[in-house]
């Protein structure tokens, strides 16, 4: 729990994170609900750094597997997002 989003994470189990950039917000859904939305401050900008899934430059990988990951060029709607 933390962060962004105080939903807990259960590291024995599979779960389904669904993220949202809309307007100036995230939104987060965990396993097809709504758990969370935050408010963005700034600009979105380009880098021409590393995308990096699942790692951060300065803690390493964690143990964990990503599967199915998908990055849209649009928010997709909270159905879609649902649905996914």
């Amino acid at each position: 729990t933390g962060g962004w989003c105080s939903q807990h994470v259960d590291y024995n189990l599979w779960q389904h994170y669904v993220l949202v950039k809309s307007g100036g917000y995230l939104l987060w859904y965990v396993d097809g609900e709504f758990v969370n939305a935050n408010v963005i401050n700034g600009e979105s900008y380009a880098s021409a750094g590393h995308l990096r899934i699942g790692q951060e430059s300065w803690w390493g990988t964690p143990d964990a597997d990503l599967d199915d990951v998908r990055i849209y060029d649009y928010a997709i709607s909270d159905q879609d997002a649902v649905e996914l």
